[in-house]
């Protein structure tokens, strides 16, 4: 063998060491490439995840704002049909005649007497009324044995208050109307929140 064929030979074993390197280093690129893509779609999918969790995060949030804001503006609306029902019926008891108040501040009377606790031991209550109803209230509680007070302080009703002081029975409009707003808002809160 000669110079040229050595030569010859070692140029061969040469290109295919160099193509032997080549088909690595190109398997080896594939396989980084690939690598590459698969940790490129892994965060993908990650950063994916986060943003779809942040958006839920932030719908739940503006969903619970919205929900409070209807809440506070139905407790609102609520608030003013109760005061309107109010204002409407103490308007009415206002107005009536004369005689048919009296007989409206007879009739509050007579149920605060029966609710008077005489069979637990008390004695007599006295009677504050305003001072426009004490007629009316005195000739009820004379029959009765009770004293009349008058009490500028109650307004449209009676008032007993036991002889210590230690038990005041309120059957006024104004007592009413206050048991009757809690009526409302929970019969109100039933329908709208229940």
């Amino acid at each position: 063998m000669g110079e040229e064929d050595l030569i010859k030979a070692l140029v061969e074993e040469t290109d295919r060491k160099v193509e032997s390197i080549i088909k690595e280093a190109e398997e080896d690129a594939r396989i980084s490439v690939s690598d590459a893509e698969r940790e490129m779609e892994r965060i993908k999918q990650e950063r994916l995840r986060a943003l779809h969790s942040g958006l839920e995060k932030r719908r739940d949030m503006a969903l619970n704002r919205a929900r409070a804001r209807l809440k506070g503006h139905m407790l609102s609306v609520r608030e003013e049909a109760i005061e309107e029902v109010l204002e409407s019926a103490l308007k009415a008891i206002s107005g009536l005649e004369r005689e048919r108040y009296l007989n409206v501040i007879e009739a509050l009377y007579m149920e605060l007497r029966e609710d008077w606790p005489s069979s637990d031991g008390q004695s007599a209550p006295t009677v504050r009324v305003n001072p426009g109803d004490e007629d009316t209230v005195k000739k009820l509680a004379y029959g009765d044995g009770y004293e009349v007070a008058t009490d500028e302080s109650v307004e449209m009703g009676v008032v007993f208050v036991s002889t210590d002081a230690r038990f005041k029975f309120s059957n006024t409009i104004g007592s009413r109307l206050v048991r009757l707003r809690r009526e409302l808002e929970t019969m109100i809160d039933g329908r709208l929140f229940g």
